[in-house]
């Protein structure tokens, strides 16, 4: 890799170590055999710096196109999986040829990024902003919480699956590498009943929520892109210190250590000494084999291990009335659950849970179904369907499609369902009205920014929700977004006489 190679990549954004000398070492990117564990999660050694997934390179690129043209199924199909679901053959080569262009000509391809930042930053003034202000904003716009300390610049376009094209190519195009050449380990697998673990077996302990005070959980998904609404989130999770915080997955673009560092854990690290956070194992997190997601669950532990107990992908948290439930749906296999061994865990606790009189909330970071496609995934239809029509899922909540939504139960849905999707990727706006396998109670239809400041307009709006555990073993539901706006309440109730969750109330606010 050249100067002007590298260059480019900084310019893209990329923050880890440059240049790879040794590709063949970087492909396989597993730590030394022996390296130190690493350290706090500020500062981590060089066992987890040399496990940074290398970037694609010229002669990778031009790799990847010989590979379309023989292949374009199978290659199209990669491509979807790793960055947009609706990516078309013609789409992905004419991405591949702007990745090649700009790998041959770095500093023309630098040029034109800078032409069009200076664009938008005229753009900006034209609208109202301040000169070579902190928030390229209109005049007037605020909401609770704007600080300087986290500047929101309407411009940037990073991790859109369209503007972004190239990034998506050039950072998470070496995958595709590594599955074809069938290089690059995973980290090795926790299991639950592995003599390092028996004492938890992955189970934990859940407060209860008592008559006064429901248990607050914030729940968010697709969280890392170190973007600012993102980072306005994890602004708000700090200032209300949740007794519980579940991320449900996806650190962008591959799960790199220096995007974990980035993406994920400094904007997460100010609530380790308060807040439990948990997480689950993703598809982008699999790109670098799982070894920066599972450094990062040792290091918070070590940090704050009277509050930091989590230890494997996959747990369950436990109090008289309810169980919370996580689920590992990509280290095996994408999107699915079918190892035998972590079949028979769920379906033990799941049904353990019913015995006692507990209400399950399943979290996973794959979908059951997804908002305007009639058909179910394999990962309910193959692998947790018979769970659900046993009745012994209450409410599902998920990620991984970028989006979010409430979802009532459905003829072949016997559980309540929410996708959140939208926790810091910058998702296409939705729109009501498409069919879906469950009735949809709330959809996230607003954009990004308030319609009379024409930003980012056909952005979705990003957010998390807040569940709320309540004594009766009833659940509320809020959906706030990063303006730290509510924008809708659900109230879910156990019916006389029955034992399980159904809506009661759902009101949808503006902003």
């Amino acid at each position: 890799m050249d100067a002007q190679q590298a260059a480019l990549y900084r310019k893209l954004g990329y923050q880890g170590p440059l240049p790879v000398r040794d590709r063949e070492a970087a492909l396989s990117f597993a730590p030394p055999e022996g390296a130190a564990a690493p350290e706090p999660p500020d500062t981590f050694g060089l066992g987890r710096e040399a496990a940074e997934l290398p970037l694609l390179e010229l002669g990778e690129v031009q790799q990847l196109r010989a590979h379309l043209d023989a292949d374009p199924e199978a290659v199209l199909a990669w491509a979807r999986r790793a960055w947009d679901a609706d990516l078309t053959e013609d789409r992905l080569r004419t991405t591949i040829e702007e990745a090649r262009a700009a790998l041959t000509s770095p500093a023309s391809f630098g040029r034109a990024l800078d032409a069009a930042a200076a664009h938008d930053a005229a753009l900006s003034l034209s609208l109202g902003a301040p000169p070579g202000g902190v928030h390229r904003v209109p005049a007037g716009f605020s909401f609770p919480g704007m600080t300087e300390d986290i500047p929101i610049d309407p411009s940037v376009t990073k991790f859109e699956t369209q503007r972004d094209a190239t990034g998506w190519l050039l950072f998470a195009g070496v995958d595709w590498l590594r599955t074809r050449l069938h290089v690059g380990p995973k980290a090795p697998f926790r299991w639950h009943n592995h003599p390092t673990y028996q004492r938890s077996g992955f189970v934990y302990d859940l407060d209860g929520p008592t008559r006064d005070a429901p248990l607050e959980v914030a729940l968010f998904s697709d969280f890392g892109t170190g973007l600012y609404p993102a980072l306005y989130v994890a602004a708000q999770l700090k200032q209300r210190r949740f007794p519980y915080a579940v991320h449900l997955g996806d650190v962008y673009y591959a799960g790199r250590p220096s995007e974990f560092r980035a993406h994920f854990e400094a904007p997460l690290n100010p609530l380790l000494a308060d807040t439990p956070l948990f997480m689950l194992n993703a598809n982008h997190e699999m790109m670098s084999g799982a070894f920066p997601y599972f450094a990062y669950l040792d290091a918070k532990r070590a940090a704050h291990p009277q509050t930091q107990v989590q230890e494997g992908s996959y747990f369950c948290l436990r109090s008289d009335r309810f169980q919370l439930i996580g689920i590992d749906t990509d280290y095996h296999a994408e999107s699915r659950l079918h190892e035998p061994e972590l079949v028979a865990w769920l379906g033990q606790v799941l049904r353990e849970g019913k015995r006692e009189g507990r209400t399950n909330i399943l979290l996973s970071s794959n979908e059951p179904y997804a908002y305007g496609r009639l058909e179910l995934t394999p990962l309910f239809t193959e692998d947790l369907a018979a769970f659900a029509h046993e009745q012994l899922i209450d409410l599902w909540f998920w990620g991984n499609t970028h989006y979010g939504a409430f979802f009532d139960a459905g003829p072949h849905t016997p559980f309540l369902g929410s996708c959140l999707g939208h926790g810091g990727y910058p998702y296409s706006k939705q729109a009501s009205g498409r069919r879906t396998p469950a009735p949809v109670r709330f959809l996230e239809t607003l954009a990004r920014f308030p319609a009379w400041t024409e930003l980012a307009q056909d952005r979705g709006n990003n957010g998390y929700c807040v569940l709320r555990l309540q004594a009766d073993g009833g659940v509320a539901l809020d959906y706030v977004d990063w303006m730290s706006t509510l924008r809708c309440q659900a109230t879910l109730a156990i019916p006389h006489g029955q034992a399980r969750l159904a809506v009661t109330d759902v009101r949808i606010h503006g902003r």
